[in-house]
């Protein structure tokens, strides 16, 4: 009786903070032709377009732009065209290094079916609830070992955390998410779990990561973490003796300053045990939004062209300007973040931000805010009217994948049609 009633609330919780959401979402809705916020009009977005580019040169740009299924016309009036989803790139770089692949080398079928997942800075339970659902299978129902490093406590609500089902869980402040991360790396050396192939096969590199982690005390990653020697020991061991691994990291990890260095770590784990290699074992870093892996292949990551290829490599570059029938830019773009430092000091006149709000998704720190504020011409495509939107000169109507036809890709790389269910509305 107990069991059932909290499942009754569950749903009936559920169902009430979805209509709430629905409801706030809708009131926010920035549509055409709702009426609801004051477009700037094409003509306004023209007379900027033709300032800049008297004031600041010209260049050619393909006739049109595609990234995250939202496309428009680019005239000239840039110097140079700049994409950028931050954590794409680095997650990219990473992979790319390690194990030769952007693409993750796990499947949702491997996370139901690991004996061990090793979750850091997720929060899945709100953020990847489909990934979510996958780990708790494996937890509850295949009685896999879960080890949590997130910025939450274990908490029952109608809407509960992963945290609650843990083995070992670690509640480390977002910034001190990575010294976690050394730590579990620090005993697993000083537990002598390192594969035995690996010691023999590339006795350098463990030992100059058996030399980096001694400088690093315990007494230092207990005052950042809160957790003791004794605790990230026996994570450590569970994960260590499980045979089928999974790391999951999320975007309070990837987002972090140092998010390319910490993929690299948790490739570093799984090296040390020697699973990286192994099947049904690997990395697995989460979305931050729908269709982001086909974000990086269609090229709308600064670094990449389509592919995603390297931007240097030459070969690569002639195959996509035959296929463009346009040239390229001679170098890659700038990340969001470097794009708004060169906004804060002036270098950078305009941006066209398509369904990103960096007012409210970046730290703090990064002052976003105030650097687009100063930006000359500020033009945003979306669907509502975020923080960012609010401060653009000029906000551009967009379609949602309600009512435009196309693909997404989802985390595990596969290709998904989607079609339309309405007309779009507007104009």
């Amino acid at each position: 009786g107990y069991f059932l009633t909290v499942i009754v609330l569950e749903i009936v919780f559920g169902l009430l903070a979805s209509i709430i959401v629905m409801g706030f979402s809708r009131w926010r809705e920035f549509r055409a032709d709702a009426g609801g916020a004051d477009l700037a009009g094409r003509e306004k977005m023209i007379r900027a377009l033709e300032r800049l580019a008297q004031s600041y040169g010209k260049s050619t740009l393909p006739s049109e732009v595609r990234a995250f299924g939202i496309s428009g016309g680019v005239a000239g009036g840039f110097k140079r065209l700049f994409m950028s989803h931050p954590p794409l790139a680095e997650r990219i770089q990473a992979l790319r290094e390690v194990q030769g692949t952007h693409r993750w080398t796990v499947s949702f079928d491997d996370i139901t079916a690991a004996d061990v997942l090793l979750l850091v800075g997720t929060n899945m339970t709100e953020t990847n609830p489909v990934t979510a659902l996958k780990v708790k299978e494996a937890v509850k129902k295949r009685r896999a070992s879960l080890v949590t490093i997130e910025a939450l406590e274990p908490s029952i609500e109608p809407i509960s955390n992963i945290a609650n089902l843990s083995l070992h869980h670690f509640c480390v402040p977002t910034p001190h998410l990575q010294n976690a991360v050394l730590g579990l790396l620090k005993a697993v050396i000083e537990n002598d779990s390192i594969h035995p192939d690996l010691t023999r096969r590339h006795p350098s590199y463990v030992n100059d990561l058996r030399d980096a982690l001694a400088r690093m005390t315990w007494r230092e990653i207990e005052t950042a973490t809160g957790k003791d020697a004794a605790s990230f020991s026996a994570a450590a061991k569970t994960i260590a003796e499980g045979r089928h691994v999974v790391v999951l990291a999320g975007q309070s990890l990837l987002r972090s300053a140092g998010g390319y260095w910490n993929s690299l770590n948790l490739l570093d784990l799984l090296l040390l045990i020697g699973k990286l290699d192994q099947p049904g074992c690997g990395f697995a870093p989460l979305a931050e939004e729908n269709n982001d892996q086909g974000a990086i292949e269609m090229g709308a990551v600064a670094e990449f062209l389509p592919g995603p290829c390297e931007g240097a490599d030459p070969v690569e570059r002639d195959r996509i300007m035959s296929s463009w029938g346009s040239d390229l830019p001679p170098s890659g773009g700038a990340s969001l973040v470097e794009m708004l430092d060169r906004a804060g000091a002036g270098i950078l006149k305009a941006m066209f931000i398509v369904g990103e709000n960096p007012a409210a998704s970046l730290p703090a720190q990064v002052r976003a805010h105030d650097s687009l504020r100063k930006l000359e011409l500020l033009v945003c495509q979306e669907l509502f009217l975020t923080e960012t939107a609010a401060l653009a000169h000029v906000v551009l109507p967009a379609a949602s994948s309600m009512e435009k036809a196309g693909t997404f890709t989802n985390t595990e790389g596969h290709v998904q049609a989607v079609r339309p269910a309405i007309e779009p509305i507007g104009e």
